[in-house]
């Protein structure tokens, strides 16, 4: 007990002695009339604390770990984020970290403007760890790289910051290369690149983005409007693993010249591994000439679960998803609905999903309804690739619900097994022999009645044949919303997205009319 009384009072007193010399230096005064001022007159530890105006400069925090905080960071009040404002009057970064910043550096509480450089014109950080925490990045530009944020060789957690209107040639809102980036209720809107990356470009680095919103983000030239990854080999460590989390984020009305949305690429010379993991996530309404919602090429592993990809357009193919290059990968209670490819006319399929050039995806629970495209509205399997459809429904899509391609002398090869698919077996278009379909077992065509496909609700009413008519083996433990599956226990699940309560469907009620039950 005398230990742990004397361990209690040695902490106090370390805490009480780092405090003790932590100053709070307050930002305008006599002595401290810029924020650059109060940063160089801090030590570690100190807080330099901004009251609110508009300050035109551009500030180095010079290797320091202090915390340069509006009054937000002291009261909560969140006008003091707009209303205390640091201008880089195009002039360089309006904020730079490049001394070795530590995580305990923070800057909270800021609109930082008008920025410009080669690389972040916001915000530049280069082998540097700060946290950056409820900031408004607005109207900066890059000659280069990271219009609003550059992170090279940096860890930070990036946490409600809103990023908008900024400029750059690749990663107009953020760009990051061989760095970890956190970001958590991170808004990225309305921001344009001439070339690529509309919302977020990079390369080599590990991303978790959770909770974020990618609206209105746009690449010109190319390519990703919302978010581009690509390893290019240049530098290409060898046998180094990335990762990329993306969860409960929305990537809405993005647009790109090439393609849209989400674009994640490895190239085969380069010695890296990526896995990929969304969860949870919506694409709706972005637009491209191609692939527009979400494309992986490349030798990628992948698991795709609880998406929704709805009312994405492709003036060519693939609105949805496009694989291809030898990725891998499985997709699962996933709901693609309303998709459009060939808007631009011509003989263009996947409205939905392409499944293209040896990748080879397995698709489990899916719900593929109302897509359209010249041919292969649902899903398109072909150049090699090798696809599997379990407990999935294909209904309504326009024109086939599925079909095989060649390209290249090589068609694509399917199996599908306890699947709901409209017309069955002959409305799945198979090109020439060159493609291979394997119908499986527990495979039906009758109606899923959806709630109401007129309001979006693909829920299975009680009378759906689609209930209890899945198998088992690799269903996911939920459906999308996070319910159990199979439900109840004990029974098989359910075709599609959506488990409905019942363990089978119910019986449409035989109406008898007679004279009796006729009312003159």
């Amino acid at each position: 007990m005398l230990l742990k009384t004397l361990i209690t009072v040695f902490f106090i007193v370390i805490i009480f002695t780092t405090f003790s010399f932590a100053d709070i230096i307050n930002v305008p005064s006599e002595q401290y009339p810029t924020i650059q001022a109060g940063i160089d007159s801090s030590t570690n530890g100190d807080t330099v604390l901004v009251d609110p105006g508009t300050y035109v400069e551009n500030i180095n925090f010079n290797g320091k770990s202090i915390v340069i905080g509006s009054l937000f960071l002291t009261t909560g009040e969140i006008s003091y984020i707009t209303g205390t404002i640091i201008d880089g009057n195009q002039t360089s970064s309006v904020v730079t970290f490049s001394g070795g910043e530590d995580s305990t550096t923070l800057l909270c509480g800021f609109t930082l403007q008008n920025g410009s450089a080669e690389m972040g014109g916001g915000i530049y950080c280069d082998e540097a760890n700060p946290r950056l925490r409820n900031l408004i990045i607005s109207n900066n530009s890059a000659e280069s790289d990271g219009g609003g944020m550059t992170f090279i060789e940096s860890s930070v957690l990036i946490e409600k910051v809103t990023v908008e209107g900024n400029s750059a040639e690749t990663g107009a809102g953020i760009f990051s290369a061989e760095s970890n980036l956190y970001l958590l209720n991170v808004t990225i809107n309305n921001n344009s690149a001439l070339r690529l990356s509309g919302g977020i470009g990079a390369h080599f680095s590990n991303l978790q983005i959770d909770s974020c919103t990618f609206t209105n983000n746009n690449a010109q030239d190319e390519t990703g409007g919302a978010f581009t990854y690509i390893n290019d080999g240049d530098p290409g460590p060898i046998g180094e693993t990335f990762t990329i989390n993306i969860t409960n984020c929305n990537f809405k009305d993005n647009t790109a010249n090439v393609i849209g949305g989400v674009f994640i690429l490895k190239f085969t010379d380069d010695l890296t591994l990526i896995d990929v993991f969304i969860d949870k996530c919506e694409f709706i309404n972005n637009s491209s000439d191609r692939n527009t919602a979400l494309r992986i090429k490349g030798e990628i592993s992948f698991t795709l679960s609880n998406n929704v990809f709805k009312a994405n357009r492709a003036t060519r193919y693939a609105a949805g998803c496009g694989f291809s290059r030898n990725c891998s990968g499985n997709v699962y209670n996933c709901l693609f609905a309303f998709n459009e490819a060939a808007i631009g006319d011509g003989e263009w399929n996947s409205g939905a999903v392409s499944v293209w050039s040896e990748a080879d995806v397995d698709f489990i629970n899916c719900t593929f309804a109302d897509n359209s495209a010249t041919y292969g509205s649902g899903l398109t399997v072909g150049n090699g690739g090798i696809a599997s459809l379990t407990n999935c429904i294909f209904w309504g899509n326009s024109t086939d619900q599925i079909a095989l391609d060649t390209w290249d002398n090589t068609g694509g090869t399917l199996t599908v097994s306890y699947c709901d698919v409209e017309g069955g077996q002959n409305d799945v278009n198979i090109i020439d022999e060159m493609s291979t379909l394997i119908w499986g077992e527990g495979n039906i065509d009758r109606n899923p009645l959806f709630v109401d496909l007129e309001n979006e609700d693909f829920h299975l009413t009680d009378y759906s044949l689609c209930i209890g008519s899945g198998t088992t083996t690799g269903a996911p433990a939920t459906d999308i919303e996070g319910n159990p599956r199979p439900d109840p226990p004990g029974s098989n699940p359910d075709m599609g997205a959506y488990e409905n309560s019942l363990s089978a469907p119910l019986q449409e009620p035989n109406i008898v009319v007679s004279e009796d039950t006729l009312d003159f």
